[in-house]
């Protein structure tokens, strides 16, 4: 697998798995990044159509995910991730049909009070 390496003090994860065909079978690895720091997690699983599962990240100082999942049409393990910084959450789940049958945005994300 390609590494995706997280350099200390990233600020971006914007794009980094973008239409990845593998990226499920990073799922484990993905859970041990420090996204403590990060802001902007817009685009990063964009179209990757084999992720079945969100990762289990921090995402307490995030404040874009416009689009953080758009196309992943096999997601069907939702974490609910505490957001209490967002500002942009356009299209998070655009096009990932499960999501949307089976959940409402407030189940998703848990915004305000962390």
């Amino acid at each position: 697998f390609p590494s995706h390496d997280m350099p200390s003090g990233n600020l971006s994860c914007s794009s980094m798995f973008r239409s990845s065909t593998s990226v499920s079978a990073l799922i484990s690895l993905l859970n041990t990044f420090d996204t403590s720091s990060v802001l902007d997690m817009s685009y990063m699983f964009y179209n990757c159509v084999s992720l079945n599962t969100m990762p289990d990240i921090d995402t307490s100082k995030v404040t874009n995910t416009s689009n953080m999942f758009y196309g992943c049409t096999s997601l069907i393990n939702i974490i609910n991730y505490n957001l209490p910084e967002l500002t942009n959450a356009v299209s998070m789940f655009e096009r990932c049909s499960w999501v949307a049958d089976q959940y409402a945005r407030s189940d998703i994300l848990l915004l305000g009070d962390s």
